[in-house]
């Protein structure tokens, strides 16, 4: 779903085993797994974790974009994704057509994200020392586990900030 120049991606395993799956499976179904972060200087970056000890679980390498994804035991919570679009913001990961679909009618952008984890402040710093800490709030799990429990979505109607609608396990809050 287009939101701003961004993206929510609603996505459900359809095969057993997958990393995505199996956050999904510890949460118990419906949530939350994965932030994607929009970078210009992905090789830097991948200097920076493989000197702090953590792993790519996925890499893609495009002519249009490069992504990688780390391992969600060595960032904690969900799986980052470190995504480097050619031109930025092009997004080949939404096809040919997403930009004729941009509607900031209700909301206009992504504001972060709340991460649930069993020690938010340890999680925190992990996510700091990664470089990651970047429009994330972290904050104690609850009865689901770690996970990604919150989106905060910029409202355009200014009258609406406040409105908190849960879908997917996931709470989805205008600011």
């Amino acid at each position: 779903m287009v939101i701003g120049d961004q993206f929510l991606e609603v996505v459900s395993p359809t095969k057993p085993d997958t990393a995505g799956g199996r956050l999904l499976d510890k949460r118990n179904g419906d949530g939350g797994y994965m932030a994607i972060y929009e970078v210009d200087d992905l090789d830097d970056r991948l200097e920076h974790l493989a000197a702090h000890d953590t792993r790519i679980i996925w890499a893609g390498d495009f002519p249009t974009i490069r992504g990688r994804h780390l391992h969600p035991r060595d960032v904690g919570g969900v799986i980052a994704s470190l995504d480097q679009p050619v031109p930025q913001g092009s997004w080949t990961w939404a096809g040919p057509t997403w930009q004729p679909n941009q509607d900031d009618s209700v909301v206009a952008s992504i504001a972060g994200v709340t991460v649930g984890a069993a020690d938010a402040s340890v999680m925190s710093a992990r996510w700091q020392e990664l470089g990651l800490r970047t429009a994330v709030r972290f904050v104690a799990a609850g009865e689901r586990g770690e996970g990604l429990d919150g989106v905060d979505l910029v409202a355009s109607d200014r009258d609406r900030v406040g409105e908190s609608h849960d879908i997917g396990g996931v709470t989805f809050t205008l600011v």
